[in-house]
C-alpha cells in the first residue's frame, strides 16, 4: 500500500530519491516490476506447496492475498497512465479550440474563403499531442508487452475519439472551421496508424 501511495500519489517525489516528476515511463517500469514480483510469488508458493506438510498448506493462502493486491496495483498503474494521457489530450484539444478561432480570423482577413484550404496547416497543438502519443508508444514498446500496450492505447483512442466527437458538432456550425478540423483529423488518423 505504501508503494502504491508513493508511485500513484506522487509521494516518491518527496522521498530521499527526490524525483522531479513521475512520468508514464516510470509508471510502466513500476508495472513491470510488480508483474515480476507477482510471478515470483507464484513460483515461491508452488515450491513451498511441494515442500510443506499438508496441514501447513493453508498458510499459502497469504500468497494469494498478496498477489491479488499486487495485481490490483498494476491495474491502478495502467489507469494512472491512461489518466495522464487523457489530461494531455484535454489540454491540447483545449489549446486547439482556443487557437483555431484566432488562426481562422487571420486567414479570413488575408484572403477570401475559396482559397482557404490551401493555406491551412495542421495545428501546432495537434502536432504536439500526436508527437507525445507516438513517443509514449515507442517507450512502452520497450517496457510493456503487447496486451498491455493495446489496453492503454485502446483507452487513449476511445478518449481521443469521444473528445473529437464532442468538438465537431460545436465547430461544424461555423462552416469556415470545417477545413481546419478536416486537416487536423486527417493528421491524427495518419499518426495513429
Amino acid at each position: 500500500k505504501q508503494t502504491c501511495l508513493l508511485v500513484l500519489g506522487a509521494g516518491a517525489m518527496n522521498t530521499a530519491i527526490q524525483l522531479e516528476s513521475i512520468n508514464s515511463s516510470h509508471l510502466a517500469l513500476m508495472y513491470q516490476s510488480l508483474a515480476f514480483i507477482t510471478h515470483i510469488i507464484t513460483s515461491i508458493k508452488s515450491i513451498l506447496y511441494q515442500h510443506l506438510p499438508i496441514q501447513h498448506h493453508i498458510l499459502l493462502n497469504s500468497f494469494d492475498i498478496i498477489k491479488k493486491d499486487y495485481i490490483h496495483h498494476q491495474k491502478e498503474i495502467l489507469n494512472k497512465i491512461i489518466h495522464i494521457v487523457n489530461q494531455l489530450i484535454n489540454d491540447k484539444l483545449k489549446q486547439f479550440m482556443k487557437f483555431h478561432d484566432d488562426q481562422y480570423n487571420v486567414i479570413l482577413t488575408q484572403q477570401d474563403t475559396t482559397t482557404i484550404t490551401t493555406t491551412i496547416k495542421v495545428n501546432l497543438h495537434i502536432k504536439s499531442l500526436m508527437k507525445g502519443i507516438i513517443n509514449l508508444h515507442h517507450s512502452f514498446q520497450i517496457l510493456l508487452n503487447e496486451t498491455q500496450i493495446i489496453y492503454i492505447f485502446d483507452a487513449i483512442l476511445l478518449s481521443l475519439t469521444s473528445k473529437i466527437e464532442h468538438i465537431l458538432p460545436l465547430q461544424t456550425r461555423k462552416t469556415y472551421h470545417v477545413p481546419l478540423i478536416d486537416i487536423n483529423l486527417k493528421h491524427i488518423l495518419l499518426k495513429l496508424r
